[in-house]
C-alpha cells in the first residue's frame, strides 16, 4: 500500500487531531481535563475557547476554582458556630470570674466539640444562622467591653496576691 491511495473496500478516515476530540451526542465534543492527577472527561457543546479543565477545577473569577468555593450554607454555619463558641467563651470567663472555675474549665474543654455540634445542626438552616450572625455583629461592642472586664477578673486574683505580699513585706519594714 503506498501513501496517499486507497485499495477497494478500504474506507478513509481523516485523522482526528489530539485537541479536537471526536463529537458526542448532541454535537458536543469529549474533552479530557488538563488539571493535574483530574483526568475526567467532560462534554463541550463546541462554541468558543475549549476549557482545558473540568467544572471542578475550571478558574472561576481571579484566581479561585470552583472546588475553592464553599457553599454559602458551609460557611455560614461555620461562622455562626464560631460566634455560639465564642458566647460560651464569655460565659465562661464569667462562671471563672464568680469563682466557678471547674465549670470554666469545663466550658473551655468542651467548646470545641460544642462547635463542631452546633455547625453540623446549622448547616440545614441558614436563617437560624443568619439570625445568629446579625445578634452576633449587634453585640459586637457588649461583647468586646464584656471581654474586657473578664479579662480584668481573671487577672485580678493574681493582682491582689501581689498586693498583699507588697504590703506585708513594707510592714516588715517598717516594723
Amino acid at each position: 500500500m503506498s501513501v496517499g491511495t486507497l485499495e477497494i473496500g478500504q474506507s478513509y478516515s481523516p485523522p482526528v487531531p489530539p485537541d479536537d476530540p471526536p463529537p458526542v451526542e448532541g454535537g458536543h465534543k469529549v474533552l479530557t481535563c488538563q488539571f493535574e492527577g483530574c483526568g475526567i472527561e467532560f462534554s463541550h457543546v463546541g462554541r468558543g475557547r475549549k476549557p482545558k479543565y473540568c467544572p471542578e477545577h475550571r478558574k472561576v473569577s481571579g484566581k479561585r476554582t470552583l472546588a475553592d468555593k464553599t457553599p454559602v450554607n458551609d460557611r455560614i454555619a461555620r461562622q455562626a458556630a464560631e460566634v455560639l463558641g465564642n458566647v460560651n467563651g464569655l460565659i465562661g470567663t464569667g462562671l471563672y470570674a464568680f469563682g466557678f472555675r471547674q465549670t470554666a474549665k469545663a466550658i473551655a474543654r468542651e467548646n470545641d466539640f460544642f462547635k463542631d455540634q452546633a455547625y453540623e445542626g446549622l448547616l440545614t438552616d441558614p436563617a437560624l444562622c443568619k439570625m445568629i450572625l446579625s445578634s452576633g455583629a449587634k453585640s459586637g461592642k457588649l461583647a468586646l467591653a464584656f471581654a474586657y472586664v473578664m479579662f480584668g477578673t481573671r487577672i485580678a486574683p493574681d493582682a491582689m496576691d501581689e498586693y498583699r505580699e507588697w504590703r506585708e513585706s513594707r510592714e516588715e519594714e517598717a516594723a
